[in-house]
């Protein structure tokens, strides 16, 4: 036959609560099982309550537990949904003046805890309120270069499709008027191929291939009317 309870569940939890706002200001580091034990010794009225017992009950050590993982933010939770104080209760319960001074000290640290909390969490507020007006301000900034870099690239667009446009006419006209020889032997000269088969020899290209300088003589008069005519407008004259 199991051995009956010294202190109900139920009653133990409550004061674990309380020892949690009150003594520890909801500083979950703070709660030890020694001094909760002793806790709920002394206002429980069970002088032989210990840390051996505390242990043993698993609701109470599932809810120390829980406690701790919660961190130090559940403490402000709690007291929200603490009752408010049961005047008549209170004075009932604490008849003498020690009792009085001792329960009010524990309304105090109480009423400390919920300003601490409050505190702790408006000052939380404000750096994630500081952190996203930072955020807002590199998503606008962000923005801004998209637009930039998407201007740059419609521009890179427009420059390349030009690019394209220009090589295909010369690309025609290269097809169309100039011997593939001569258009290798030009791209090599320019770096733009390597030597191929098709390339004519260099000292023969040389020779041939006319350039501004080049002075060149028609059997008809007309013509080489043309060339001195356009010759005298290149020296100035």
């Amino acid at each position: 036959m199991a051995r009956p309870k010294m202190i109900e569940d139920e009653l133990i939890l409550k004061l674990i609560e309380k020892y949690y706002l009150t003594i520890c200001n909801g500083k979950s580091k703070k709660l030890k099982i020694p001094d909760i034990a002793a806790y709920i010794r002394e206002n429980a009225n069970c002088p032989t309550y210990d840390a051996t017992v505390l242990r043993r009950n698993k609701a109470a050590r599932e809810y120390i537990d829980s406690i701790k993982s919660a961190g130090d933010e559940v403490a402000l939770s709690m007291v929200t949904v603490f009752k408010s104080l049961d005047v008549e209760t209170f004075l009932d319960t604490n008849r003498t003046r020690n009792s009085l001074k001792r329960s009010l000290s524990l309304l105090d640290n109480y009423y400390k805890t919920i300003a601490d909390s409050a505190a702790e969490l408006n000052g939380k507020a404000k750096a994630i309120q500081i952190k996203i007006s930072k955020l807002e301000k590199d998503i606008e900034e962000l923005k801004t270069d998209y637009e930039k870099q998407k201007n740059k690239n419609s521009t890179l667009k427009t420059e390349i499709s030009l690019l394209k446009t220009n090589n295909k006419a010369l690309q025609n006209f290269v097809d169309t008027y100039v011997y593939p020889e001569v258009a290798n032997q030009l791209l090599v000269q320019e770096g733009y191929l390597s030597n191929t088969n098709d390339i004519i020899r260099k000292d023969a290209f040389d020779d041939n291939l006319v350039k501004t300088t080049t002075e060149i003589f028609s059997e008809s008069n007309v013509i080489q009317g043309l060339f001195d005519k356009f010759k005298d407008k290149d020296n100035g004259k």
